[in-house]
């Protein structure tokens, strides 16, 4: 079993919290707003490895990350609502910098949040291709409220899978 660090950033609001407690309690709940971070824990099966996975959810009112630097993460997911197009584009330029900084090594993976609320949102492509620019090595979109959260996570923890192995490669 592997111990795994989630840092889950993004703006207020996006479904953070939802989206981590569908993968912890297996279902869409009720929930208190984040004051500063909530930390939940779950094991993750995926392709015949068990993660032991604790998910650090930071308000997204909490934009200073250096209080966090002493925790070794082993993933980053950037969130961001798609109903919500500012979000996306905090998620490009505000979270992305705050995490490239302060944890430069650590693999981030985009998510976006919310895709069953019908409003002006973002269309799949111009996401894909902002993200292709910005150099995001994964991203996936998902509604918490459906099984496909839990598959979207599966598919994070492969590209950090990934990712790691291209570093290791390097050395």
């Amino acid at each position: 079993m592997r111990t795994l660090n989630v840092l889950v950033v993004g703006d207020s609001g996006v479904g953070k919290t939802s989206f981590v407690l569908s993968l912890v309690n297996g279902h869409f709940g009720v929930f208190e707003d984040t004051e500063v971070m909530d930390l939940f824990r779950t094991n993750v099966a995926v392709d015949k490895a068990i993660y032991n996975t604790s998910f650090y959810d930071v308000s997204g009112k909490q934009t200073d990350l250096r209080l966090l630097s002493g925790i070794k993460f082993d993933l980053i997911l950037i969130c961001y609502s798609t109903a919500i197009p500012l979000t996306f584009h905090r998620a490009l330029h505000h979270w992305k910098q705050q995490v490239s900084f302060e944890f430069p090594n650590v693999t981030s993976f985009v998510v976006g949040l919310q895709t069953d609320i019908k409003s002006p949102s973002l269309s799949k492509t111009k996401s894909v291709r902002h993200f292709d620019e910005s150099k995001i090595l994964g991203f996936g979109r998902c509604c918490a409220k459906k099984e496909n959260a839990l598959l979207l996570f599966k598919k994070a923890i492969r590209f950090m899978v990934l990712s790691e192995q291209a570093k290791s490669k390097k050395k």
